[in-house]
């Protein structure tokens, strides 16, 4: 059960979805909105990144609370799901779409739970990438909340086309192996300081 949660945070899936996003954004003709949706997220991500080769090149942490870098399937999770859910449900009513975006966060943070569970992160580790993913998907949501938004064919068909798009670049893109290799650069030479001791 887990596992399961812990793959609805894979990066995979979730950049797929972030580009979901900015498709259907971009097919309403909300390019301004697209454009600020793309530097929120990929600032998150990018933010998870910078965590990961600071303790692998330099082992900068916080030892006491166990922290080596941010969870990437936590920011993964917080950022995307609830603008999914918030852009998918904008032309319910008030009720519902607020159920609906409660789901979607509850989304998020059933992942960062599974990933603590699973020993896959620290609870100081879940809790900072959650918290990186969801200031990208607040902001975001406050701005859609002042678009008037209305579901089209054209937008839905965009979504799921670059879905699969970058579904299938995503299998090819060694993300981890490209982290590993800028820590290599970095480091000049150094011996990179391990993940597990």
């Amino acid at each position: 059960m887990h596992a399961n949660l812990i793959y609805l945070g894979d990066l995979r899936l979730t950049v797929s979805l972030a580009g979901a996003v900015s498709s259907w954004l971009l097919a309403a003709h909300l390019h301004r909105l697209a454009f600020y949706w793309c530097i929120a997220v990929g600032s998150a991500f990018g933010a998870v990144a910078t965590t990961k080769i600071m303790y692998l090149v330099w082992g900068l942490q916080v030892a006491h609370l166990d922290f080596k870098a941010a969870s990437g399937h936590a920011a993964g999770a917080a950022a995307v799901y609830p603008v999914v859910v918030c852009l998918g449900t904008m032309s319910w009513r008030r009720n519902m779409k607020y159920f609906a975006l409660l789901v979607g966060w509850g989304v998020s943070i059933a992942v960062a739970f599974a990933l603590v569970g699973e020993g896959e992160h620290s609870p100081a580790e879940a809790l900072t990438g959650w918290c990186i993913g969801a200031l990208a998907s607040v902001c975001t949501c406050a701005r859609l909340r002042m678009t008037i938004l209305r579901p089209s064919l054209q937008g839905v068909g965009a979504a799921l086309a670059a879905t699969l798009v970058i579904a299938l670049c995503m299998q090819a893109l060694p993300v981890g192996w490209w982290i590993i290799k800028t820590a290599l650069v970095l480091s000049e030479g150094r011996q990179l300081y391990p993940w597990n001791d």
